[in-house]
């Protein structure tokens, strides 16, 4: 059993002195922070996806990224020229924020939509306009089918496997072939 030490009158405890010169303080460095925050910009992110990237593309890959978030490029490996998974689809995830509000739109295991970010960002969309009918809280991050139908349902359209795998489908049935490939079905 071990006891612990008392502590005296004078010991350990903040004069008065001390703790309106911490107030001042804490003040000041929020004053500083929130100056901060309105001088801050926003910034676009550009994930080109996961996975080798060759270096004799960089150029390619900064030209794309210059372009922006929903150019159609098969120099990325994200929408249009997305990798495969183990089945041969392709499942693609985005994600968009408002760094004003915080409030975001994602998705995630997407199929059968060229832009996925379009699809997040029409969710951080919906979601800023409010409630829906008897008080329900609007998603704000959807995944496989249910993105899929929830994107199509609000008018963004969908498009047929083929326009996305480019070069990547020829790849994948090659090493399919040579039994190279565990998938989940075998």
């Amino acid at each position: 059993m071990t006891m612990e030490k008392g502590m005296s009158s004078g010991e350990g405890l903040p004069s008065r002195s001390s703790q309106v010169s911490a107030v001042k303080t804490t003040a000041k460095e929020l004053e500083t922070k929130q100056s901060h925050k309105e001088k801050r910009g926003g910034f676009v992110l550009v994930h080109a996806g996961a996975g080798y990237h060759s270096e004799s593309k960089a150029k390619e890959y900064k030209h794309v990224c210059k372009r922006a978030c929903q150019k159609d490029s098969p120099f990325t490996n994200a929408g249009m020229g997305s990798n495969l998974n183990l089945l041969g689809e392709i499942e693609c995830d985005a994600s968009i924020m408002d760094g004003k509000s915080l409030n975001f739109g994602a998705v995630g295991a997407l199929s059968g939509i060229k832009n996925p970010v379009s699809v997040a960002n029409r969710l951080l969309c919906e979601g800023q306009k409010g409630k829906l009918s008897a008080g329900r809280i609007p998603p704000c991050f959807l995944v496989g089918e249910g993105a899929y139908r929830w994107a199509v349902d609000h008018g963004i359209p969908s498009c047929p496997p083929s326009i996305m795998t480019t070069k990547v489908m020829a790849a994948y049935l090659c090493i399919k072939q040579r039994n190279c490939l565990k998938t989940y079905t075998t």
